[in-house]
């Protein structure tokens, strides 16, 4: 089992070394319309998220998976699978929850040990530990042996998550419940967290359609981040151009931006990904957190647009 720094630095090398080899194309977000590019755990057939979605999506890229499914390769075994020589481990990420009594000082490592001593975890004196650990899952087609998934099995382990298709960009703002306002005006593009407001250029400057639901998106994505929504502090804090806070909110606004092109289905030519995929990589090499936070942040803030969780 490796410790917290190990499990950060190991998603952040891989991060690195799908961006550095693809940009961030290799992400196979959330797409609703096919239910066969969504990662699926194969004994819960439920879809991965987060930093898990994004670890396996690399996987079935890199290593050209036919199969979105994934499972550890002793639950194959139980279920008569074989595995096949040569084949690749992806790695999962979880979280191991231990909790601190500050009162007594003591320490219990799961849930179990403080409901023992007739502990509640949500109490004030309990103070709780995420501490991220990792174990290894295969591709279904690495094993002989295995039944395959019916389709529409894999199709309901997206019922009632963020990969419901929706026909339309326009509709995703649309349904952005008390969203800020949106202004088009002039040449650039920016939401004013003091005004709670977008703005954007015209449509018609935009190369495409497209083009302009990406930036769109972008700048929504930020206003997600406001005191009366996700409150994140890359966009209520003071972030100047440049530095860490500001780049931290770019990342999340561009992961979310992509999240949501997925989505709608749209294909946006607008090539600013790249230039800050570029800035991000050296950050990204001196802060292994980032990936995680920023995919975990972008999630929510999807979320927060589409279902106003």
């Amino acid at each position: 089992m490796e410790n917290k720094k190990d499990v950060y630095q190991i998603i952040t090398d891989k991060v690195i070394e799908g961006v550095k080899e693809k940009g961030l194309k290799w992400f196979k977000t959330w797409n609703g319309t096919d239910c066969t590019e969504v990662p699926i755990s194969y004994t819960t057939k439920k879809a991965y998220k987060g930093i898990n979605h994004l670890l396996l999506s690399w996987d079935m890229e890199r290593y050209d998976y036919e199969d979105n499914e994934f499972i550890t390769i002793n639950q194959a075994k139980k279920l008569g699978g074989t595995i096949k020589k040569g084949s690749k481990r992806s790695m999962i990420v979880f979280y191991n929850v231990s909790f601190k009594d500050t009162d007594t000082k003591k320490y219990y490592r799961n849930e179990k040990e403080l409901e023992k001593d007739g502990l509640d975890k949500h109490a004030p004196n309990i103070q709780s530990f995420f501490t991220p650990r990792y174990y290894n899952v295969f591709n279904v087609s690495c094993f002989d042996g295995l039944p395959k998934t019916k389709k529409k099995d894999k199709e309901k382990a997206l019922e009632g998550t963020i990969f419901n298709k929706i026909d339309k960009a326009e509709d995703v703002w649309n349904g952005y419940v008390n969203s800020p306002k949106l202004s088009h005006r002039g040449d650039k593009a920016f939401y004013r967290p003091s005004t709670d407001s977008i703005t954007m250029p015209k449509q018609t400057s935009f190369n495409t359609s497209d083009d302009y639901y990406k930036v769109l998106f972008h700048e929504a994505i930020h206003s997600t981040g406001h005191e009366n929504r996700l409150k994140r502090s890359g966009v209520m804090g003071v972030a100047r151009f440049g530095d860490d806070e500001y780049s931290k909110e770019e990342l999340v606004a561009e992961l979310g931006a992509m999240f949501l092109e997925n989505i709608t289905g749209i294909k946006s030519k607008e090539n600013n990904s790249q230039a800050y995929i570029n800035g991000w990589l050296e950050r990204l090499e001196n802060n292994p957190k980032w990936i995680i936070n920023a995919s975990s942040q972008s999630q929510r803030a999807v979320e927060h647009i589409l279902y106003n969780r």
